[in-house]
């Protein structure tokens, strides 16, 4: 496969420390930084690139919308491919549902808070990333109930 001139998703802590424990060359590590640049053919680390990039995600939803063949559908998630001939052609579908669900995501909380209520009760609140707003409608605060199921609660 390459990936040379394919861009990763934009969450370069983890992507490049994945990319550096996998041993993938210097020469082939701009692959995992945010603006990628890659001197020569990282074909080798194609499968540890991919799986860095998901970034513990699994992306075969969109890669079943971009018609990646089922004995692809491995590569969206992490795992291994058994035919690197046919899913190299398909390589780039794959990078491309991977940064859209990156760019999706929402941001990590912050001023992360927690007060504590009860021995069964803890009250959580975090500010938004303001560039995340279209989270705000999806999130709820999360209370733990007295039959210790979890349930949702609108604040």
């Amino acid at each position: 496969m390459n990936i040379a001139k394919a861009a990763l998703p934009l969450t370069p802590r983890f992507v490049l420390q994945c990319c550096v424990e996998a041993k993938i060359s210097e020469k082939c590590l701009g692959a995992c930084s945010v603006i990628p640049e890659v001197d020569g053919d990282c074909s080798a680390f194609a499968e540890d690139l991919l799986r860095c990039a998901d970034d513990g995600r699994d992306h075969r939803e969109c890669c079943i919308r971009s018609r990646v063949p089922t004995d692809c559908l491995s590569m969206c998630s992490g795992g291994k491919v058994t035919n690197s001939a046919l899913c190299s052609v398909f390589a780039p579908r794959a990078v491309a549902c991977m940064m859209r669900g990156h760019e999706r995501a929402p941001s990590p909380p912050v001023q992360l808070r927690y007060e504590y209520i009860s021995p069964e009760s803890v009250k959580v609140s975090f500010a938004f990333v303001v560039n995340h707003k279209h989270f705000l409608a999806l999130l709820r605060a999360l209370s733990l109930c007295s039959d210790n199921k979890w349930s949702a609660k609108d604040e």
